[in-house]
């Protein structure tokens, strides 16, 4: 009878493990982004429109950024692959196409020149925003989806504007600049009870709150205009900031990207542990 041994069974084992898990290791990769300007056939910038990804070799973020004043977009949190993109003008139709390739952590650049005579002064204009918990067509210049977490935003030279929408009939944030997971994030909650808005700005202190209003912090409540709605279970915050407030627990946006947090939670409660969150960023 031949005789096992276990202990060379345990080696062979961990051997294999460590093999997987190395080889795990080997082919993960790392998200990247497409990035570039919308010119017209003069070399002018365009602003106002729309870029997005419409097919690729992979599962791609629904991402629909917005040229600002220079022509300039980013999509990011794009996985590595082959993907056609595309650039829309006010109306929604497609004016130009091209292909790019996303290699792991690294930010492909992709440029498009369209026709001039295609660039309406209407299609470069903005919905007037409104606190009304609605999203208008052309209310924000940018928007991004994260499952069933939806944020909207647009900018002039002073003020920010924000839509968030999630399928909850609790509460829903974004945070703006975290260091480390939640802290020193700039963050702002908002739900809607008996069809009555409540939102917070607030900032949190650790990795994993809390997240105290600026104004339990000595700090300044800057929410300048808010609305929301709830209804067919998801529930929409609109608010209104300056870009600096000059509260020292607000974070100064900036053109280009600006990274978030983003959560939502089943209760009206914001002390109660979120459902979902994540991160991104938008795009001014």
């Amino acid at each position: 009878m031949k005789r096992v041994s276990y202990a060379g069974l345990v080696v062979i084992t961990l051997l294999s493990a460590l093999i997987i898990m190395g080889g795990c290791r080997a082919t993960q990769q790392e998200t990247g982004g497409i990035e570039g300007t919308v010119t017209d056939i003069n070399g002018e910038p365009v602003a106002g429109m729309g870029v997005s990804i419409v097919s690729g070799t992979t599962g791609f973020p629904e991402i629909l950024a917005i040229t600002n004043e220079d022509g300039y977009y980013r999509i990011g949190s794009v996985p590595p692959g082959k993907f056609d993109v595309a650039v829309h003008d006010g109306e929604g139709n497609r004016i130009g196409l091209e292909s790019s390739v996303v290699r792991s952590g690294e930010v492909s650049t992709l440029n498009f020149t369209i026709p001039t005579q295609e660039v309406s002064e209407e299609a470069k204009l903005a919905e007037e925003w409104k606190a009304d918990g609605l999203f208008g067509d052309r209310e924000y210049r940018g928007e991004t989806k994260y499952g069933d977490y939806e944020i909207r935003w647009a900018s002039d030279d002073k003020y920010l504007y924000i839509g968030i929408r999630a399928k909850t009939t609790g509460w829903i944030a974004v945070g703006i600049e975290p260091s480390s997971k939640m802290k020193d994030a700039d963050m702002v909650f908002g739900f809607v009870k008996d069809g009555e808005t409540t939102i917070s700005d607030a900032f949190s202190t650790g990795a994993y709150g809390p997240h105290s209003p600026d104004t339990e912090l000595g700090g300044t409540d800057d929410i300048l205009e808010f609305s929301g709605k709830e209804e067919g279970g998801f529930t929409i915050i609109e608010f209104k900031r300056e870009l600096n407030t000059g509260d020292k627990h607000d974070k100064e946006l900036s053109n280009g990207a600006n990274r978030i947090i983003w959560a939502y939670g089943s209760t009206d409660k914001l002390t109660a542990k979120h459902t979902r969150r994540g991160y991104g960023e938008i795009m001014l």
